[in-house]
């Protein structure tokens, strides 16, 4: 996807299409997983706010189930599912610290 100097980007989509990651290096070390989880009947040429809503209610709730309640903090690093507001999409990142 992209490669700077020491940065380089992967975007990577799981073969059933219900999730996708974007993985981050440094240096040739992973620095941070994104992760978007897919909506039932999702088309990304259809984004709306409701949508983006519903998928960090997704994030949230897989998050919960998975590991736990809020903050996710760790000795390597931390989880937070976000939702960005300058580029509407809504993710769970997982960065190494």
């Amino acid at each position: 996807m992209v490669e700077n100097r020491d940065w380089v980007t992967y975007r990577i989509a799981a073969d059933t299409q219900k999730a996708f990651f974007i993985v981050q290096f440094k240096s040739g070390v992973i620095e941070q997983v994104r992760i978007t989880l897919a909506l039932d009947g999702d088309d990304p040429k259809r984004w709306t706010i409701a949508s983006e809503a519903a998928r960090k209610s997704l994030h949230d709730r897989m998050l919960r189930e998975q590991i736990g309640l809020p903050p996710y903090r760790f000795d390597w690093g931390k989880i937070e599912s976000v939702s960005d507001a300058r580029n509407g999409a809504s993710e769970i990142i997982v960065t190494y610290e």
